[in-house]
């Protein structure tokens, strides 16, 4: 019988590095399943992509934007680079798919502290504790 576990138990009173992985601490089908369970977008492609990495992409994307206007300044002219750079920016955060990646990492940051909460506890039921 599957066991449910409540998300309370599992969101942290603040957030440590590790509570935002690169990859995602669980094998990808038990990923996968998990943020189909948790998030609204049902069975993700890259189950092993975590919420970091998720967050990561969304960061070199706006850098690569930001370098993209400083060219575009330096050899067409600052007024051209900074309405550019205004217009990139713009669009990128009225991008729905820019904010649904964003709501994909808060899924996988909760599926991965579900995943670790139940490797701990899996791991203190089992007699991990022993000398």
């Amino acid at each position: 019988m599957a066991r449910e576990y409540s998300m309370e138990a599992v969101e942290p009173a603040g957030k440590s590095p590790e509570s935002s992985p690169m990859q995602m601490p669980a094998p990808p089908e038990v990923a996968a399943r998990d943020v189909a369970r948790i998030g609204v977008e049902g069975r993700p492609a890259d189950a092993k992509a975590g919420p970091r990495m998720l967050r990561m992409q969304m960061l070199f994307f706006a850098l690569g934007l930001l370098v993209l206007s400083g060219g575009v300044a330096l050899w067409l002219g600052w007024q051209l680079g900074l309405a550019l750079l205004v217009l990139s920016m713009l669009a990128l955060l009225l991008n729905p798919v820019f904010g649904a990646t964003g709501m994909r990492a808060d899924d996988r940051e909760k599926a991965a502290r579900l995943e670790r909460w139940r490797g701990a506890s899996s791991a203190g039921r089992s007699g991990g504790g022993q000398t």
